[in-house]
């Protein structure tokens, strides 16, 4: 057999390996959760949009409670944009979160992997070798049908956050930064109460995301970061091939009076996503006047692994601890007035220039 042959095998090995530290990490968040499953009220596969036939679907988690009012909510993103699943880690944070308080949300996106290698049981029809900006249009479209039903799931629209781990806080990052810029292409495909409604967000969680995408020093140590591939499967070719898309696919450059404000983490001995982004990502939004929270613990890594290649439960505790604080501040600060005016401007005037599909660029 030819070496390249065993190529397809080594990625659906990979898609397992992914799947199953999934797991292992929603385990521990669960245990940090420390919250009874009777207690919850979880309604699943909810459809939120399509996009060129592929259906999306949410779960969402609260607290059983007699009735909901002006309830905080937080959409979490899961991780792995080639064969992640919303069921893993992504749920274990929703739970946490729903423990606290909060209506919380996981959510399907468009992957980016192979559909003929890069498998996973729970997702093969989100499997369309997805190139950006289709996955962060899916976080944006889920915000907005959140938004469009605030009234019946008795939640707050000011109040919703985004959230995720690794890849999934790097798209809670462009959602959260980009807002309603006109560098992201309008939404389509979904319900006219959610059209009329903005994706602008209240707070971000970040925990581990790439930060910055554009950063050579990714492409060019001798030991390059394993979250090289699943950012080169999204927008295609190298910074080096296509500059202008991997500055659009970047974090960074969104960053400005809309940004939301962001909690991020990152252990430095992250060998998925750098942390060295992570301090660019912090110096900029400074520099911008965004309200940014970085917290950092040393020889803690992907998915808070410690030197022995399990999850550090200690500092999986500390930095969650931290991130819910922020969280509850966020929602908090300044009673949501901005977006709320905002939401009354998109009232005004139906979204009608809607892309047929994603290739804008």
């Amino acid at each position: 057999m030819k070496r390249w042959a065993y190529i397809p095998i080594l990625f659906t090995l990979w898609g397992i390996h992914a799947y199953a530290e999934s797991r292992f990490l929603a385990a521990e968040i669960l245990k940090y959760a420390k919250l009874r499953l009777r207690e919850l009220d979880v309604q699943e596969n909810v459809k939120f949009c399509s996009f060129g036939g592929t259906d999306l679907f949410l779960d969402f988690v609260r607290l059983k409670k007699k009735q909901y009012k002006d309830m905080s909510a937080i959409i979490f993103v899961h991780g792995d944009l080639i064969s992640g699943d919303r069921k893993g880690e992504a749920m274990a944070l929703a739970k946490a979160a729903a423990a606290k308080g909060y209506l919380a949300i996981t959510i399907d996106y468009r992957l980016s992997g192979d559909p003929n290698s890069d498998r996973n049981p729970e997702n093969d029809r989100l499997q369309v070798a997805a190139r950006f900006p289709a996955p962060v249009l899916d976080v944006r479209c889920a915000v907005r049908w959140l938004r469009g039903q605030y009234e019946s799931l008795g939640i707050h629209p000011g109040r919703i956050a985004v959230g995720g781990i690794g890849a999934g806080g790097y798209l809670a990052l462009m959602a959260g930064l980009s807002g309603e810029t006109k560098k992201m292409p309008k939404i389509g495909d979904i319900s006219e109460v959610a059209r009329r409604a903005t994706s602008d967000v209240r707070a971000v969680l970040n925990l581990g995301g790439a930060t910055d995408t554009t950063a050579q020093y990714w492409y060019e140590r001798t030991k390059r970061f394993e979250g090289e591939r699943q950012i080169a499967a999204l927008v295609g070719d190298s910074p080096a091939g296509n500059k202008r898309l991997y500055t659009i696919s970047s974090p960074l450059s969104f960053i400005g009076e809309t940004s939301a404000p962001v909690f991020t983490f990152h252990g430095t001995a992250d060998f998925v996503f750098p942390y060295d982004a992570a301090v660019s990502l912090d110096e900029e939004m400074k520099k911008k006047g965004v309200p940014h929270t970085l917290m950092t613990l040393p020889a803690v890594g992907y998915q808070f692994k410690g030197r022995d290649g399990k999850v550090n439960t200690r500092a999986l505790a500390q930095v969650l601890d931290k991130a819910f604080e922020f969280l509850a501040v966020s929602m908090r600060h300044d009673p949501a007035s901005i977006i709320e005016q905002r939401q009354e401007e998109l009232k005004k005037e139906l979204v009608k220039d809607q892309p047929k599909n994603d290739d804008w660029w």
